[in-house]
């Protein structure tokens, strides 16, 4: 029985960088939830327990909301994914 030949496979062309389009569109109710529980549920400056919760920061609802701004392209509510303090 003959082997067959390997021949080499061409390069998959790369996928198109993330940044060029959201996963979650920026204006959708989605994301602006998540931009208002953000914000209720950031502690201000100087603590680090959250104001809604009363837990360290960021809490459970503070990290799953930056989670969606993050995907809606929304560079400036990146903060909630890391601890204050």
């Amino acid at each position: 029985m003959a082997r067959k030949r390997r021949t080499a496979v061409p390069a998959a062309a790369p996928p198109p960088p993330v940044e060029q389009m959201p996963v979650v569109a920026p204006d959708s109710p989605l994301a602006m939830t998540a931009r208002e529980l953000l914000a209720a549920h950031t502690p201000p400056e100087g603590s680090a327990t959250c104001p809604r919760c009363d837990v360290p920061d960021p809490c459970p609802t503070a990290r799953h909301a930056s989670i969606v701004c993050l995907a809606a392209r929304d560079p400036a509510e990146a903060n909630a994914l890391t601890p204050t303090g």
